[in-house]
């Protein structure tokens, strides 16, 4: 379990951590991955205090489960651990570390069936038909539920890049590592994935937020 190794590892690091003289806040992601790979543990439990919310985040609304994400997100900080020689300064450390978590939540998509997506309004709102403010012609309450379920029934890939690009607010060429696609597709899926949201969406709004 993530959360005992990361008791074991802050019980034996309790007095360094007290001699450090530089924050650990300033510190990259890259350098602490340095550290951690050199036998620098406490390196390794920083890196799980910045990233494993976000990733967890990230997990929810590609399968829908919060307990499943928070599951799947310690388990791609064990993998962390786990294949730390492997990590190269040739791509962010974000990068490495949203890829496994892509992996996870495609075999967990893979095994199970499709559930409902949760997430918020925020980073789709652009790309909502007409750009309409929640309220102006629907509830929030009610927007949400249309916005959560278009989402949730989108094919994966295009579900992927809309978290990763509007929700995430990841960056082009962020999203390219994290795939393993190139930048040309990753643009061009984008673009299709917010089309198809849009159709989704206006026919789930059409039939009162049933798709037949």
């Amino acid at each position: 379990c993530l959360n005992i190794l990361i008791y074991f590892v802050e019980h034996h690091v309790a007095i360094e951590r007290e001699n450090r003289q530089v924050s650990e806040a300033i510190i990259s992601d890259h350098e602490l991955m340095h550290r951690f790979v050199h036998g620098e543990e406490l390196a390794f439990v920083e890196l799980v205090r910045r990233h494993q919310r976000p990733v967890s985040s990230y997990l929810l609304r590609i399968i829908g489960s919060r307990a499943r994400a928070e599951e799947l997100a310690q388990e791609v900080f064990l993998r962390v651990f786990r294949h730390r020689f492997d990590y190269t300064r040739q791509a962010a450390f974000t990068t490495w570390c949203y890829t496994i978590a892509t992996n996870l939540a495609r075999d967990e998509i893979r095994s199970l069936r499709r559930r409902p997506v949760r997430t918020g309004l925020e980073g789709l709102q652009e790309i909502l038909p007409g750009g309409e403010e929640p309220g102006e012609t629907l509830g929030r309450q009610e927007m949400q539920a249309l916005v959560r379920k278009a989402l949730g029934s989108l094919v994966p890939p295009f579900r992927e890049v809309l978290v990763l690009r509007d929700l995430q607010e990841r960056s082009y060429e962020d999203i390219a590592g994290i795939l393993g696609l190139e930048l040309g597709t990753v643009k061009s899926r984008i673009n299709r994935a917010r089309l198809a949201f849009k159709e989704v969406f206006i026919a789930l709004e059409a039939k009162g937020g049933e798709l037949r």
